[in-house]
Parts: structure tokens; sequence; C-alpha cells
């Protein structure tokens, strides 16, 4: 089972990896979704541009949780450690709940780095990274303090995504290339590089 999202009204869903896609019966005329995490097979939340909604049934019916005070465009990127604790990196600030999306909180970076919808990814309750324009953001406590571990700012760039698998090993995409760190982000490396291509 796979969901997708766009810039667009609808959720769709897959049961035959990838070959077929249905709209599903949920739809928002009110609100345009961008992204949606699942915590198991039943459960997934789903962030939009004015909402942010949860299912219990894969997606059968959908709940709506939390009206943002501000419709962004940019509330590109949602991730949860389990049914309870999330975050999703919007145009205006990293942005966290503790109550499985029925309330909010903004997070203080302190970083100069611009929030224009990068990714957002926690490995535990502690250790957590966010990507946005030639920046990528480290905390290792719970968000309390952060250090920006990488700057690329002077190739104009715009790092996209980032995974890690574990507390040490990641991969970040920027531009046309793609990194790797093996030491949780204190160094990177070109891995893959496109030449005049993008990622």
């Amino acid at each position: 089972v796979a969901f997708v999202t766009g810039s667009s009204k609808k959720i769709r869903a897959t049961l035959d990896s990838g070959r077929t896609f249905n709209d599903l019966l949920f739809a928002d005329p009110d609100s345009v979704f961008y992204d949606c995490f699942f915590i198991n097979a039943n459960t997934c939340y789903a962030v939009g541009e004015k909402k942010f909604w949860k299912t219990t049934d894969a997606g059968k019916t959908w709940n709506s949780l939390y009206n943002f005070p501000k419709a962004s465009k940019n509330n590109r990127s949602l991730f949860f450690l389990d049914e309870n604790n999330g975050w999703v990196l919007s145009g205006e600030e990293l942005i966290k709940t503790t109550d499985g999306g029925v309330s909010w909180s903004g997070i203080n970076t302190g970083l100069n780095i611009p929030y224009s919808g990068g990714t957002v990814q926690f490995l535990n309750q502690q250790q957590g990274y966010f990507t946005d324009y030639a920046g990528i953001g480290k905390t290792l406590d719970g968000g309390n303090t952060w250090v920006n571990c990488f700057n690329d700012v002077g190739l104009n760039n715009t790092l996209i995504d980032l995974h890690f698998f574990n507390a040490d090993e990641g991969f970040a995409c920027i531009g046309n290339r793609i990194l790797r760190t093996t030491n949780g982000g204190q160094d990177w490396k070109t891995v893959v590089s496109l030449g005049n291509g993008r990622i």
C-alpha cells in the first residue's frame, strides 16, 4: 500500500505496487495536500496547506485534527516517530506535536536557514535533522539547541531531501549531487554527481 500526495486536493493510493492508482474517497475542497506519513499499516497522517488529518483505517476515512493559523504552501515535509510525536517543516518554521497532531508549537532553531520547505527527520526523541536552502540543521537534545552541520550557500543550490539510516550514516540531495555522511553530519562527501543535471 502506498499513498501519493502533491499540489492537488486529493490523496491517491495504490494496492498493486504502483501499477495503478485510485483517488481515495477523501477530498477536502478547502485544502491542498503536500505530504503524508505512515506509522503502521493503518495509521497515516497527512499535512496540507491549511489542515492536518489522520486516518486509522489505511485511508478509508480521515479526520481533520488541526487547522493551521496561517495557510502555507510550504508545509512540505511531515515526519512522525510514533503516534504522538511528529514534526512539520513549513515555509515559516519547524513545528512539533506531542499529542498526535491535535496541537502544534513552533521550534526556535536559532539558525539562519530559510524554511522554504525541505525535509525533516528524527531518529529518536533526541537526534533530528532538517534540510533547507543550503543548510542542514541538527539537534541532539530534542530540538532545544541546533547547529548547522552543512553549509553550501555559495553554490546557490537547495537541499531537497535527506535520510538517515542510523545515528551516523545518512544521505542528502542538493542540486546535482547526492551527499553522504558516516559521522552524523560532521562531514559530507559527494557520492553522485550528475554534471549539468539536477536531482
